[in-house]
């Protein structure tokens, strides 16, 4: 995989040089024109007969306006091969020196939530953290969402399809992850967008939209009487003092339309390009093609819109030219006319704009999982049934990158296991495993493993409790209530159940029983999932229960060194690792 990505990462690096050849030869070609279009001037306004330089110097503007906007062009061409090459080199690091410059979701964390907080979907070294590829606001809350989110087997079917496809499309997939880091550039212009589409415009009589044409119409009659037919009734200047005041009266609508939008509209080209980027794909994968009419049906395409929008906001702001302003103005009452075309926008469009955002958004969100899978393609898409059987193959945690060990794990329906071994011997990164390889499959990905087979259910833990001071709540306090909620979804819904050495407040006698109540609890509510335990009474109600089964991480002692080899194994773990390590430590004799 890094292979393609050197190569990715020398093609851009080929065209970045190329771009800035042509930049700077345009450059030179500009200061040329400029010398001599200053030369032609002189001789315009020196020499005899002066046609032959009017025509040289219309020739040299001409020509200097088309450099402009080729250079212009090279320049957004270059910024985004830039922006293509920084992603690349990204990736690279990623895979080769487990580098995470991408934002990791802290601002999601809540411990409140079902898994979220027990599994690190949010934070420094996350799986957020890991899949994250989106730049816009819209885009990093719709991963966060779909982190969050619980889907049927169908909906997974078709989020499955849809990673798949983009996932192969690597090329499509980067240029659209670049074009959106070119859009959040500034990340408040996203909310700027969102707030003005709600937001109420001032607004102007209807009679003032027909003066704005009439009363232009009479300044060029009149200047057409005067200087054509040399009819003067009315001064030259009154239309166009008219229409400055018509213009002026009218400032306030017009200046804060202009101050809202700030500068805009620049970023407009940027969506307008992220719009056409979907609209003109070709998708095949029924999720994608939902989203795509989104964006693009018989009536409107947003990318067309998003540009009109841009072009008149622009032209908008131009009204803080003082010179150009007193013009148009004076002439065609040009911003006026403006204005209202960004009203009439606002009244037919307005309420799609957010839409249109989120539509990139979920782009996004599809693109970063589509991008793990790409990175990783030795993980497999689960299999799905709605049987409550979960069997794995070479399972490990997706998120240790290097030497991660693999275990297989079959649970049949209505089955708990009960996990024993000491710390550090792989219990917690165990339910981790499990836990995290779900949700990958929940939102459509693959996930750590050689096959896989499971039902999608919902997921619940227990396994990071916390004191909270803000509520008055101790560590056990939070736990019993944590336990409670688990069961209250139980009684709801099927859940797989992943409980990390419950009820550690309290002596261990009354651990234990409240342990062992609650596992007859959660057998009596046909849960499935995973307790971790130290207890090995605990593990005695599996004689009792054959819904429970043991399994097992044991550590060895070789040549007096302690070694945890981080396999799943059958039975009860009887090493007592705690006595040895400290008569290794000479703490006891």
């Amino acid at each position: 995989m890094q292979e393609k990505y050197i190569a990715f990462i020398e093609k851009y690096q080929k065209a970045l040089h190329k771009q800035s050849q042509i930049s700077n030869r345009i450059s030179f070609l500009r200061l040329l024109l400029a010398l001599l279009l200053v030369f032609s001037l002189y001789k315009t306004f020196t020499q005899e007969p002066i046609l032959p330089y009017l025509v040289a110097d219309l020739v040299l503007i001409i020509t200097f306006v088309v450099l402009l906007k080729i250079h212009q062009k090279n320049a957004l061409q270059r910024k985004l091969t830039q922006t293509l090459l920084q992603i690349n080199k990204a990736e690279y690091e990623y895979l080769t020196e487990n580098k995470k410059p991408w934002y990791d979701g802290a601002s999601y964390i809540n411990p409140q939530h079902d898994y979220s907080y027990d599994l690190d979907i949010f934070g420094t070294e996350s799986l957020y953290h890991h899949l994250n590829r989106t730049a816009t606001e819209a885009g990093k809350y719709a991963l966060a969402q779909e982190l969050l989110s619980h889907n049927t087997s169908q909906q997974i079917l078709k989020k499955q399809k849809a990673t798949d496809e983009l996932a192969k499309e690597v090329v499509w997939r980067q240029e659209f992850y670049a074009l959106a880091k070119m859009v959040s550039d500034l990340p408040e212009n996203e909310q700027k967008l969102r707030h003005w589409a709600k937001q109420n415009h001032i607004g102007i009589h209807r009679k003032w939209q027909y003066v704005a044409y009439i009363s232009p119409i009479l300044f060029f009659l009149n200047l057409l009487l005067v200087y054509v037919f040399e009819i003067r009734i009315i001064p030259v200047y009154f239309f166009f003092t008219l229409n400055l005041v018509i213009a002026y009266a009218h400032l306030k609508p017009l200046l804060k339309e202009s101050l809202n939008m700030g500068r805009i509209f620049q970023t407009m080209q940027f969506y307008k390009r992220l719009f056409e980027k979907i609209e003109e794909a070709n998708f095949q994968s029924e999720t994608l093609q939902q989203l795509q009419k989104l964006l693009k049906t018989s009536e409107y395409k947003a990318s067309a819109e998003i540009a009109r929008l841009g072009n008149a906001l622009g032209q908008l702001d131009s009204i803080s030219n003082i010179l150009a302003s007193i013009v148009f103005n004076g002439t065609l009452l040009y911003h006026l006319h403006i204005y209202f075309s960004v009203i009439r926008w606002k009244r037919q469009y307005a309420h799609l704009l957010p839409l249109w955002l989120d539509t990139v958004g979920t782009f996004e969100a599809i693109s970063s999982v589509a991008n793990h899978t790409f990175n990783h393609p030795h993980y497999v898409f689960p299999e799905l049934n709605e049987a409550h059987q979960f069997e794995f193959s070479d399972l490990g945690h997706p998120l240790i990158m290097k030497n991660g060990v693999r275990n297989d794990f079959h649970l049949s329906s209505k089955q708990m296991i009960l996990l024993t071994g000491s710390n550090m011997s792989g219990k917690s990164t165990f339910l981790r495993t499990i836990g995290i390889n779900l949700i990958l499959a929940q939102v459509g990905g693959k996930i750590c493993a050689t096959k896989a087979t499971l039902c999608p259910i919902r997921v619940v833990t227990s396994m990071r409790q916390f004191d909270s001071l803000s509520s008055g709540e101790s560590y056990f306090f939070a736990e019993i209530k944590r336990l409670k909620h688990i069961m209250e979804q139980l009684t709801e819904r099927p859940c797989f159940v992943l409980l990390d050495e419950i009820l550690r407040g309290t002596n261990s006698d009354d651990k234990q029983q409240g342990t062992k109540g609650v596992l007859v609890k959660l057998l009596s509510l046909s849960a499935q999932g995973i307790l971790a335990t130290h207890d090995l009474e605990i593990c005695k109600m599996a004689e009792q229960y054959p819904q429970l089964s043991n399994f097992r991480f044991e550590a060895q002692i070789i040549d007096n060194e302690l070694y945890f080899d981080y396999k799943l194994k059958s039975g009860v773990c009887t090493n007592k690792s705690a006595t040895f390590l400290m008569k290794k430590l000479e703490i006891i004799s």
